[in-house]
């Protein structure tokens, strides 16, 4: 069983924690690179510095989380849709219910010069990302998890692989088809029972054996805080329990980075 680790948004207490903890894990960053060094709900983005210094000391892959972090506008029965789909399957329901709330109002509220551009949001996210700091970006992580026809589409043409907010595991073998670009993955907040999740990684474990088919599971964080118990977000994890988490993960199992497949 292989893992990635992603990382959306890249918030500077994140990464300055990881930073002086010198990680040796594999992780994949997801920059809004029209965002770095400024706000994004109440939480400030790391800036191009902090990010350069982490590509020098840390293993790390970033991938494009698009230009501005925005989503685009999809029709209501498709937004409801989705919604149901993604929430009865989620790990998390608490977790994805305050987070599709929170898209609505920014979208509601935000300047209108983000006003979602497909462009922008997906092929000058990564040619801007590959001008700041020569590196090649091979991985699209669609915020908030909406696609459209179109976007899978743009995507395809200018990425590897792309992963999306839908919960549930991927096959090793799938990132040689089209479903590369629709990759699930597991988002962790602070609702998560890392003991209970460790114990369905080790089912699927045993059911990977029995099948004789290799999964990967990504697993997305987005805010990691050394505080304990006064979280400002349910994106939260304590740093402990993070390492904690980590470290069992790489006792039992690889952990890469998309560049690595």
């Amino acid at each position: 069983m292989k893992i990635i680790i992603t990382i959306d948004d890249v918030e500077e207490e994140t990464l300055n924690i990881l930073l002086k903890e010198r990680f040796d894990t594999p992780f994949v960053f997801g920059i809004p690179v029209g965002l770095m060094g400024k706000e994004l709900e109440e939480f400030i983005i790391s800036s191009k510095e902090l990010i350069e210094k982490a590509l020098r000391t840390l293993k790390v892959e970033i991938a494009s989380h698009g230009y501005y972090h925005v989503c685009p506008e999809v029709p209501s029965y498709k937004n409801f849709r989705t919604f149901l789909k993604m929430f009865f399957s989620t790990y998390d329901k608490v977790e994805y219910l305050k987070r599709t709330i929170g898209f609505i109002f920014r979208k509601k509220f935000l300047n209108p010069k983000f006003n979602y551009d497909i462009e922008r949001e997906i092929s000058w996210s990564k040619n801007e990302l590959e001008t700041n700091f020569h590196i090649n970006v091979i991985t699209f992580l669609y915020p908030g998890g909406y696609i459209t026809k179109e976007i899978i589409k743009k995507t395809s043409s200018f990425y590897k692989f792309a992963r999306t907010s839908e919960f549930g595991i991927n096959y090793v073998s799938g990132l040689k088809t089209s479903r590369r670009f629709f990759l699930k993955n597991i988002s962790v907040s602070k609702y998560t029972d890392f003991q209970k999740l460790e114990k369905y990684y080790e089912k699927l474990h045993q059911k990977e054996k029995t099948i004789d088919e290799e999964f990967l599971l990504i697993e997305t964080y987005h805010r990691i805080s050394e505080k304990v118990g006064n979280e400002k977000s349910i994106y939260e994890i304590n740093y402990k329990e993070f390492k904690r988490h980590i470290n069992f993960l790489k006792n039992k199992w690889q952990i890469l980075r998309f560049l690595d497949m």
